[in-house]
């Protein structure tokens, strides 16, 4: 990966907090027309990709979805940790995702915005 490339995308870990304010959330629509459309039910295993502060994570966990979530950055885990407190279908690993293996089955891998 280009060094340039490799710093950009750990940008956001500096500013988590900050970036966990400013990142607007998404409509219930959204995360109906998923489930539809991957046809998908809780408790469902799913993988988040660059799962960031968590806010795609937690309306899934809300309806009982269990999720493995690849966060590249420790600061972006630890907001979504404390987001996430009493979501014990959630695991977060801090990890390049690129490098990182799972050993769980999920029946759907998303990323809601960690590539731009």
């Amino acid at each position: 990966m280009q060094p340039q490339r490799q710093v950009a995308r750990a940008t956001f870990n500096e500013v988590a907090a900050l970036d966990d304010e400013a990142r607007p959330g998404y409509p219930d629509a959204v995360y109906e027309d998923l489930i539809a459309i991957a046809r998908i039910a809780p408790p469902s295993q799913l993988l988040e990709i660059g799962s960031g502060t968590g806010n795609a994570t937690l309306l899934l966990a809300r309806r009982d979805f269990r999720i493995d979530r690849v966060e590249l950055g420790e600061q972006m885990a630890a907001v979504a940790r404390e987001k996430l407190t009493g979501f014990y279908g959630v695991k977060i690993t801090v990890a390049d995702f690129d490098q990182w293996t799972s050993g769980n089955r999920e029946e759907l891998a998303f990323s809601a915005s960690a590539y731009h």
